[in-house]
């Protein structure tokens, strides 16, 4: 049924469940898969809660995301090792995490969408948004969320 799955990784307890849930379905439609995780910009990292501990330079905070990207892609590549599935990796910048997952779901030709949901509820949800929700609202493919 499926061609090619996007699955996006943020590196949290839940995206990792989502991303062995991934690697099942993909192994079990023998079909591509790709995990993709997206940063802010260093124009940007000062407004993000994620990165909060983010050094001031921008060399060091490029440096200091591109090492957590390849931490977080590696880690996605030995989940699916474990079940013997090949998958892409890649990581963007990108001022919008769902903007870019939907993107690069269009760009790659991919058929569906995996993404953890965080549950996360009222004021926080608030100040941090929901990028599960943007993509569920931008994605002209089917979007699985994982809770």
């Amino acid at each position: 049924m499926f061609k090619h799955i996007l699955v996006a990784a943020d590196g949290s307890e839940t995206s990792n469940k989502s991303i062995k849930y991934a690697v099942e379905l993909a192994k079990q439609h023998k079909c591509e898969l790709t995990v993709l995780t997206v940063t802010i910009p260093y124009s940007l990292s000062s407004f993000s809660v994620a990165w909060q501990n983010a050094p001031l330079d921008s060399d060091d905070y490029d440096k200091s995301i591109e090492e957590a990207a390849t931490q977080i892609l590696e880690e996605a590549r030995e989940i699916a090792a474990v079940s013997g599935v090949v998958m892409a990796t890649r990581h963007i910048s990108e001022v919008s995490a769902a903007t870019a997952i939907v993107d690069t779901a269009d760009q790659l030709d991919c058929d569906l969408i995996i993404m953890a949901s965080h549950g996360r509820r009222g004021v926080v949800r608030k100040l941090l948004g929901s990028q599960t929700n943007e993509v569920l609202q931008m994605s002209p493919i089917p979007v699985l969320v994982y809770k």
